[in-house]
């Protein structure tokens, strides 16, 4: 009976993976003194026509409520696992069991990635995951694999990667090279990757560009143009995003990995806790966002789609607000459920509010009006400040 439903949900999952490839995704983080109810989450991203969902453990109420939904789910591991996975493959496979595999009959939850670990190699860190990450991977991958070989082959392991992991000395794209203090491990997981056919994640952040540099041209940061542009070879670039994303490409094609898919596993605009964090800001990058998307042209170096993931779902109270006030306010919702203001995920020009989490808070309420609070002295290490504000223009 159980390999009947496996195959069942193997079945499902191919047939929902070509319809739902390209759809829109969103981060659902945790960290919120007063936590919605999972169905009801669950119920308002259907009703909105998200498709995807990126979680930062896998916790049960949450993995129940998505059971059956047909939302395609990417489960997390937390950076503080990650030893213990990496040096005991018994409690590799007791993670994939409990969290993995247990949700896999008829009916149940759409599992498509395990993420191992979150920007495990941010240089405030200080190393502390660099030599556990590659040997956790490896251990879920196989614990996978041992399940079934079906399971290890579809369900596809990977690691979302701050931008910090990668800089260009020359500010340009083209020069892009992984950080030399991590590039050996990165060559093992982009082998790794590229064996199981998984994606390479970056979290990919416009707004840190310009929140971090004062020198930072603003129209870089969102996709109308109109600013100064960078050159880079035949290649101009008109907005950060794509620059960055490039950076991505040509640091991978240094190595040799110039074919893995690159997905993008967070970005966002937050509504808060910055001169430039505000709702009429974040409307406007999200809007252009969108629209790029709905053209599905990619980037000036790689034509095609891509997957994103938007950051995020709430504002969530209780996340460190170290690097700024705003790390509380990247919510396209409320902490009670309400959108912040008109959205078109479609990019088609549909200017109207997303579907509110029903029974989360005041259902009539349309909007909420914010302003830009004083940011305060930020404490990014000197790694992350480089990623996010690395393409200074000359």
């Amino acid at each position: 009976m159980a390999r009947a439903a496996v195959l069942v949900w193997l079945v499902s999952m191919t047939l929902v993976s070509t319809h739902l490839a390209q759809g829109l995704g969103v981060n659902w983080g945790s960290m919120a003194s007063h936590p919605l109810p999972p169905s009801k989450v669950v119920a308002m991203l259907k009703e909105n026509g998200f498709t995807k969902v990126k979680l930062f453990d896998a916790e049960p109420s949450t993995m129940d409520a998505l059971a059956g939904s047909g939302l395609e789910v990417m489960v997390g591991i937390p950076n503080d696992k990650l030893e213990k996975l990496a040096k005991d493959y018994g409690s590799a496979k007791d993670w994939v069991k409990e969290n993995v595999t247990s949700y896999l009959y008829d009916g149940g939850v759409s599992i498509r990635y395990v993420a191992v670990g979150n920007e495990p190699f941010l240089t405030s860190y200080n190393g502390s995951y660099v030599k556990t990450t590659y040997p956790a991977m490896k251990n879920i991958q196989k614990a996978l694999y041992e399940h079934s070989k079906d399971i290890g082959t579809k369900i596809k392991v990977t690691t979302p990667f701050n931008a910090d992991v990668y800089e260009s000395k020359s500010d340009k794209p083209s020069g892009a090279s992984f950080r030399k203090d991590i590039r050996q491990t990165m060559v093992q997981i982009l082998g790794f990757l590229k064996q199981e056919k998984s994606p390479f994640l970056v979290n990919i952040y416009p707004f840190l560009s310009l929140a971090l540099n004062p020198d930072f041209p603003k129209e870089f940061a969102f996709f109308d143009g109109g600013g100064r542009s960078v050159q880079d070879n035949n290649i101009q670039y008109h907005n950060v995003f794509d620059a960055n994303m490039d950076t991505c490409h040509y640091a991978l094609k240094k190595e040799g990995f110039e074919d893995l898919e690159i997905v993008i596993g967070e970005v966002g605009w937050p509504t808060d806790g910055d001169a430039s964090g505000n709702v009429r800001l974040a409307k406007k990058f999200y809007d252009g966002l969108f629209k790029k998307l709905a053209k599905g042209d990619g980037t000036p170096l790689r034509k095609g789609k891509v997957e994103v993931y938007l950051f995020g779902l709430f504002d969530e109270d209780q996340k460190s607000v170290a690097p700024g006030d705003f790390e509380r306010h990247w919510g396209i919702f409320r902490h009670d459920g309400q959108p912040k203001f008109p959205m078109d995920l479609s990019g088609k020009g549909q200017n109207q509010m997303l579907k509110p989490v029903k029974g989360g808070g005041n259902d009539g309420e349309a909007m909420i009006e914010v302003s830009a609070g004083d940011v305060a002295a930020l404490s990014l290490s000197a790694g992350l400040l480089l990623a996010m504000t690395f393409f200074t223009l000359m």
